[in-house]
């Protein structure tokens, strides 16, 4: 049969990968998070309603903050308490957690927990859950505070609580995000009852956060910042995953693969990934020309994987606004002048604003100014706009007019 007749899905299955290159997904060890780990897990599980049990997790895209995330919520799973999950992309999180609390009957819910421990409602066993007849017609989000103090109350297990977990909150709108901590405070600060809440944010929702004066809850909450991982934690965390998985890294590859990487978590995800496949043929064991091409292959990945699904839910108008930001590589952009070329009524200029700072392209920049987040945002923007503009077929082009039907 010929090459080209071939069922390329009748081949060998490349063998398991030990690199997790996807966003919330859990990698086997995680490099360098160890000691942040233990500060916010100690942090919520100090006395009820102090700041330490309140953490919030900053760093750029791409740092790990949503895995983070995800391994304090298991580990508080198995240790008997109860985790409610939401995300600020998603809407309101006051009533995607009372969503998960309440349950889809609306109904007010009676929790029984077993000797598993809890875990959120409908992710598995571990919360056994009856309805009243008391069945209020209201939103979700609505009675938020009573759901959540009722069942903070029925925590029976020595230390365990009732955990928020929130990512992308620099995706919530201020009002929801004001109100949200407001609940919590007065549950947890005021009423004494054991909740407690983590949250992942990029840098520019911190500065939101902490230039709203109505806020105090939030700006309260013990910060965590997510830095680049250090040489010596990349390469550790190379080598150990490697070898977990059955292969072998040489120095030279694993030095020219920590370079590579510049410390960035998930480019670290990338690298390794690439690096396991390319070096199949060799049974694993990884040189340094696996390790230089999957640095060169990832380094385009990394920037799609992390600004990519941002870019794609943008409207139109909000990309040329951006683009306009963009196109400004001496410094800061006057907002107004941005909303003007893109053709936007002045009358929504505050509203643009504010939702174009939840995507983490953009950070205030001085009073009516922004500017991108970094200079990489700028090259991987621009290189995307010129990718999407149409082009004319050069024979069509050169026709006399008339002549192109």
């Amino acid at each position: 049969m010929a090459d080209a007749e071939r069922n390329r899905f009748m081949g060998p299955a490349p063998e398991a990968s030990p690199f997790t290159p996807g966003f919330g997904v859990a990698p086997e060890f995680l490099a360098g998070r160890d000691a942040l780990l233990d500060s916010a897990v100690e942090g919520l599980r100090q006395r009820i309603g102090t700041h330490d049990t309140f953490p919030m997790l900053i760093g750029p895209r791409g740092y790990g903050k949503t895995v983070l995330l995800g391994r304090v919520g298991r580990d508080a799973q198995e240790a008997g308490w109860a985790v409610l999950s939401a995300s600020g992309t998603e809407g309101d999180p006051a009533a995607e957690f009372h969503r998960q609390i309440v349950g889809p009957s609306q109904g007010k819910p009676s929790w029984r927990f077993d000797s598993v421990g809890a875990q959120v409602l409908g992710t598995g066993a571990g919360v056994s859950r009856t309805d009243t007849s008391d069945r209020p017609s209201h939103g979700y989000g609505e009675n938020f505070k009573d759901a959540l103090s009722e069942l903070a109350r029925q925590m029976k297990k020595p230390q365990s609580r009732v955990l928020l977990v929130l990512d992308e909150a620099h995706a919530v709108p201020l009002p929801q995000m004001r109100r949200l901590g407001a609940i919590v405070q007065q549950v947890a600060s005021v009423d004494l009852l054991p909740v407690c809440m983590i949250a992942a944010c990029l840098p520019v929702g911190l500065k939101t956060i902490l230039q709203d004066r109505k806020s105090t809850f939030l700006r309260r909450m013990r910060k965590h910042r997510l830095e680049l991982i250090a040489d010596r934690e990349m390469a550790d965390c190379f080598r150990q995953t490697i070898a977990g998985g059955g292969g072998t890294i040489s120095d030279e590859a694993l030095a020219e693969a920590g370079r590579g990487s510049g410390g960035h978590p998930y480019m670290l995800q990338l690298v390794g990934h690439r690096m396991w496949g390319l070096s199949q043929p060799e049974g694993h064991a990884i040189g340094r020309s696996h390790a230089a091409q999957a640095v060169a292959q990832a380094e385009p990945l990394l920037w799609d994987d992390i600004f990519g699904p941002a870019w794609d839910d943008l409207s139109e108008t909000d990309r040329k606004i951006l683009t306009r930001v963009a196109e400004e590589a001496d410094g800061p952009v006057r907002f107004s002048e941005a909303v003007d070329a893109a053709g936007v009524g002045k009358g929504l200029a505050g509203e643009y604003r504010a939702r174009l700072l939840r995507t983490g392209f953009i950070a205030p920049a001085g009073r009516g100014h922004v500017e991108l987040t970094s200079a990489r945002v700028r090259s991987w923007m621009l290189d995307r706009v010129r990718s999407a503009e149409p082009e004319v077929p050069t024979r069509l082009a050169e026709l006399p007019p008339g002549r192109g039907d």
